[in-house]
């Protein structure tokens, strides 16, 4: 993949893996607000799925697999895929054109900017 190819982390439903943990793992792996955690989650419980957010492509692998090897240690189930934001969403600033609710950090929206001009 290019190194420029944005990417879409992916939070898949489980009926055993506890809030608290999911909270605590977003926090420490992907820097993210109890809030946003929170949005997450009822967005994976509605839809079976849920975007955590867009990344380069490492980036992305790296905290999809962080995510499951600390879900793992802690013996629960949790799953995250990584997937071609190009596939789901047209990204446009912080939000998707198509309404979702997925949103893109500022960091990226930069350096997309970055790679257009």
């Amino acid at each position: 993949m290019a190194p420029s190819t944005v990417e879409e982390v992916v939070l898949l439903n489980d009926e055993y893996t506890t809030m608290a943990l999911v909270v605590c793992v977003f926090q420490e792996v992907l820097h993210v607000t109890y809030d946003e955690v929170t949005r997450i989650m009822f967005l994976v419980d509605r839809n079976g799925s849920g975007s955590c957010g867009y990344y380069s492509h490492a980036e992305a692998e790296g905290a999809a697999r962080q995510v499951m090897d600390r879900a793992r240690e802690a013996q629960y189930p949790l799953r995250c895929l990584v997937r071609s934001a190009a596939r789901r969403h047209d990204l446009i600033g912080t939000r998707c054109v198509h309404g979702c609710a997925a949103r893109v950090p500022s960091k990226l929206v930069r350096t997309r900017i970055a790679l257009v001009k």
